[in-house]
């Protein structure tokens, strides 16, 4: 039976990945990297293989542990009935193996920072800063242009993720405390189509914009974690992971601005750098002692993202400052949450809030995915199959604050998530 259970998940599994690669990676905030995530929002002092590795070296048994995230957004820029509507499914999967009473092997696969596809059918920020620059330069030297929604289309399909493997080993140094250290390997791509028309003309010639590219990057890292246990009802941890270098090679197919005959690229030629920055994670869970109604646990995160540091050049010509990182905040997550088994039961429950301040103003986030400041709730269950098996569910509702660019163009996010997962034991 256990073996059949095995083989059973490897399937899932690989089918799973396969399946939904070509659909992943929408980012609700910067830390949903799996779906049980999404229950409480804290998995940071826990024996977690994608947030605190070295926490599972306190863990009883072996775990193979895959989920699937179906997540719905919608990015509006402008008019709400312009918005960038779809759902994206994101797979992870993590495992660990305890060789003795000290080392642990560990592994895991993730989507990071996505944005997933967004199909904005009436252009977004960057078709609207083309637009903003050109009706600039007509301004200054006095010519009888104006682009608006009656004499000119937009549109643009942006998509984006970056797959990421986990290796590593915790090692147990001692009843109360443990560390890891391990490998990242990440494999990011992005890619747009699209453009603007209008029915302008002068001396004959057409006002037009259109792209077409694909951009692909890697970059290695490495993590390092360590867990504390000052009692037995209290659980610390604190993980980082630097900065990961990514330079994406671009494949052009369009890159033209045409103003009435007079052509130039909009597109960066050449590599262009766009970091995964430097993580700090600092979790605490506290148990309560049991009680005749059940276990109750309080878990809180604080989560630390260095983007002043990491170095992001802009795809985009039309966004003249080609180092966005001058123009952020290090961005911010701090998050409250909460489990309740009752006695006898093969139920767990969670309940949670998470606050994310993104660090972004409207005109240096980015097109691929709009970073937003945030307030979400999130909640789910765990059930025991068997034993050795626990089925998960998980839901959230994400809630951003609206920001306007120079342009004044106006961002929007809304979105929710669903999230179902498996974990086998052995």
């Amino acid at each position: 039976m256990e073996k059949n259970s095995t083989k059973l998940l490897l399937v899932l599994f690989i089918v799973t990945i396969w399946t939904t690669l070509a659909m992943a990676g929408a980012e609700i905030n910067n830390s949903n990297l799996t779906g049980k995530y999404f229950q409480d929002f804290t998995p940071y002092a826990e024996g977690d293989v994608i947030y605190n590795a070295a926490g599972t070296s306190f863990e009883e048994r072996n775990s193979v542990t895959f989920d699937l995230q179906l997540v719905r957004k919608d990015y509006c820029t402008g008019n709400p009935s312009e918005c960038a509507e779809g759902y994206s499914f994101i797979p992870s999967f993590a495992s660990y193996y305890h060789i003795n009473d000290k080392v642990t092997l560990l592994g895991g696969f993730y989507i990071a920072a996505g944005g997933g596809r967004l199909d904005y059918k009436y252009g977004n920020s960057a078709t609207q800063r083309i637009v903003t620059n050109l009706n600039l330069g007509f301004a200054k030297k006095n010519l009888p242009f104006v682009i608006n929604d009656s004499n000119s289309s937009e549109n643009m399909e942006l998509y984006s993720d970056y797959r990421t493997l986990k290796f590593g080993a915790s090692y147990k140094v001692s009843e109360k405390f443990s560390t890891s250290l391990g490998v990242l390997y990440m494999m990011a791509q992005k890619s747009g189509k699209g453009g603007m028309t209008s029915t302008l003309t002068y001396g004959g010639q057409a006002l037009t914009a259109e792209i077409d590219f694909e951009q692909e990057a890697n970059g290695t890292g490495y993590f390092v974690s360590c867990h504390y246990k000052p009692t037995e009802l209290w659980d610390i941890a604190l993980n980082y992971t630097p900065n990961i270098e990514l330079k994406f090679e671009s494949t052009i197919k369009k890159n033209e601005l045409n103003v009435f005959g007079t052509k130039s690229e909009i597109i960066n030629t050449g590599k262009i750098q766009e970091d995964y920055p430097a993580t700090l994670t600092l979790g605490a869970t506290r148990a309560f002692p049991k009680t005749s109604y059940g276990d109750f646990e309080a878990k809180m995160g604080y989560v630390r993202y260095f983007q002043k540091d990491a170095k992001w050049m802009d795809t985009f010509t039309t966004n003249k400052n080609n180092n966005r990182q001058e123009r952020f905040d290090d961005a911010i997550e701090i998050t409250l949450g909460g489990t309740f088994r009752p006695t006898d039961s093969k139920w767990k429950f969670h309940l949670g809030y998470l606050y994310s301040n993104a660090g972004a103003d409207a005109d240096s986030t980015s097109d691929f995915k709009p970073g937003l400041d945030s307030n979400s709730l999130g909640t789910g269950f765990d059930y025991d199959i068997r034993e050795d098996l626990i089925f998960s569910l998980a839901a959230s509702k994400t809630w951003y604050k609206t920001l306007t660019n120079s342009s004044g163009q106006k961002l929007e996010k809304d979105g929710y998530q669903v999230a179902v997962g498996f974990e086998y034991l052995f």
